[in-house]
């Protein structure tokens, strides 16, 4: 997770989300894009929010309290390929953003500041469908590399193009410590009907011609014809 997203982040979820809709932040951290989403779709849209870090969570929870937002529905979970309860590496205060599902590794963690806890991931069609949350305009993912597992997780939604579109960070860095590529992750949206961009300044999409990224950072996906 960047500390701070930057400009064309914004510039995206402004350009596509829209009053009314539903967005759904995996790896909400302290809630600076939920509180976005939420903003965006207005008291007549829905935000869901997953954080499974309980010292980010208490302030995600502080901050959607402070903006009045009923709309933001947070949760002190995680998403993943299957309903199940998993060792989670919990960056303690000033290290959230690093936590991970993976064994720690980040080149800015810091080994001495983390704690290992449980948590429960919940399979994000399973989820959703009790929920009664039939379709997502917006999908974001940070997950410091657990994003394969996520999207494995909403194979049925993918399959149905229920999605429209999944901002999501990719880093072959970290998605190594979960031992895939992030070009797995590519091919697995490609599957589904899915065309990669890379996320440029203020929001300009760029289309990804290439079976792999070059660089860590933002992407967009969609299954949108007039994208």
């Amino acid at each position: 997770c960047r500390d701070i997203f930057e400009p064309e982040v914004l510039a995206f979820l402004k350009d596509r989300l829209l009053p009314g809709q539903t967005a759904v932040d995996v790896g909400a951290n302290v809630g600076y894009i939920s509180l976005y989403l939420a903003k965006r779709v207005g008291s007549g849209g829905r935000v869901f929010a997953f954080e499974p870090n309980p010292y980010a969570f208490d302030l995600l929870e502080q901050n959607k309290r402070l903006n009045g937002f009923d709309h933001l529905h947070i949760h002190r979970a995680g998403l993943g390929p299957n309903d199940m309860n998993t060792a989670f590496h919990c960056g303690l205060p000033g290290m959230e953003v690093y936590s991970s599902l993976a064994d720690i590794g980040h080149p800015n963690a810091d080994e001495k500041r983390f704690e290992t806890i449980d948590v429960h991931l919940y399979r994000g069609d399973d989820w959703m469908k009790a929920a009664g949350i039939s379709h997502i305009h917006v999908l974001k993912l940070d997950v410091e590399g657990g994003e394969l597992g996520v999207l494995q997780g909403f194979s049925d939604m993918l399959e149905e193009r229920r999605i429209d579109w999944i901002l999501i960070e990719l880093s072959h860095e970290l998605s190594g410590q979960f031992h895939y590529r992030a070009s797995d992750i590519l091919g697995l949206l490609e599957g589904y009907g899915y065309r990669w961009y890379a996320l440029e300044w203020l929001g300009r999409l760029v289309r990804l011609e290439t079976d792999d990224i070059d660089h860590a950072g933002m992407y967009a996906a969609t299954c949108n014809a007039d994208a």
